[in-house]
This record gives C-alpha cells, structure tokens and sequence, in this order.
C-alpha cells in the first residue's frame, strides 16, 4: 500500500485508532481479567479500562 492510500483510509490519528480497536477486539472490549464488556478511555494515555474491575 502506497502512503497516499494509507492516508486515504487512515488519515488521521482518530480513524487508525479506531481501526486498530476493531481489528485487536473484533466483537469489542472485553476484559482479559474478568471477562466483563463494560470499559472507561483513559483518554490521557489512550487506554481502556474494565469498569468493574
């Protein structure tokens, strides 16, 4: 893939992260600890959190 169409697809830094997440989590967050679904963003460090954890 070419650097004008990486750009294309993943511009900015919101749109690769987004794509990141759903490629890494395909069903979404789930907690490797305790299984649960529920989350909080660390937006500070870009990290997401189990809430019940």
């Amino acid at each position: 893939m070419s650097e004008p169409q990486f750009d294309d697809l993943y511009g900015s830094e919101e749109t690769c992260r987004a794509m990141l997440f759903t490629r890494r989590r395909p069903v979404g967050f789930k907690c490797p600890a305790c299984g649960g679904h529920e989350h909080i963003v660390i937006r500070s460090r870009g990290r997401y959190q189990c809430s019940a954890c």
